[in-house]
């Protein structure tokens, strides 16, 4: 399904609602792998026929969103983390540089036992996620309680960020080979945020 939902958001041709669509249906898949590698906390559950053991999330999850992109991916993982807290990030890509600005930054405050989900839909040469990473354990996270989950990766920017932060697992739907000289990832889907948004 995932290959699926990738091939209808690299489609040039998908009108925006199906490209809308996909994206949420695609982060939906990535909420639940996401929660693959939170830590879980055993319980006893009484069926109506026994008692048996079951699993529960923690109750301390905050979920950070880098502007603009990252509100596509939103909702679905609300839809699994209701009780999380919401971080926001404002970073604007220099399109000289290729370099990430801020532009904006509010983050509860982070306590110990919280799980930190980083989302962004695209991860190219990866200055963006590091550049919001290095806010959120400036705000006192661990590294250890950041989880990174994106769309489309590119080899070298899911790289660089499994060098400078080893602690941090990476949950992307999908790495592409290779960036152009632009930094744009190829074959990537084009921008995602005017693709999504309309703004194109």
């Amino acid at each position: 399904m995932k290959n699926i939902l990738i091939s209808i958001l690299r489609d040039k041709n998908s009108p925006r609602d199906k490209f809308q669509e996909a994206a949420h249906k695609l982060s939906f898949i990535l909420a639940t792998e996401v929660s693959n590698y939170l830590p879980t906390k055993q319980i006893n559950i009484e069926t109506p026929m026994s008692t048996t053991q079951g699993v529960k999330l923690p109750q301390e999850i905050m979920i950070v969103i880098i502007l603009r992109s990252a509100i596509a991916m939103l909702k679905p993982f609300l839809t699994y983390y209701p009780q999380a807290s919401i971080g926001v990030i404002g970073l604007k890509r220099n399109e000289f540089t290729a370099k990430p600005e801020q532009y904006y930054c509010n983050l509860p405050p982070i306590t110990p036992q919280q799980s930190i989900i980083l989302i962004d839909p695209m991860l190219a040469t990866g200055g963006s996620a590091s550049f919001a990473i290095d806010l959120i354990l400036k705000a006192g996270a661990q590294e250890s309680q950041i989880f990174y989950s994106g769309i489309i990766g590119s080899k070298e920017g899911t790289q660089y960020l499994k060098e400078k932060y080893p602690k941090i697992k990476q949950i992307i739907a999908q790495i592409d080979p290779v960036l152009n000289d632009k930094k744009y990832i190829i074959p990537g889907l084009g921008d995602f945020g005017d693709r999504y948004f309309g703004t194109e």
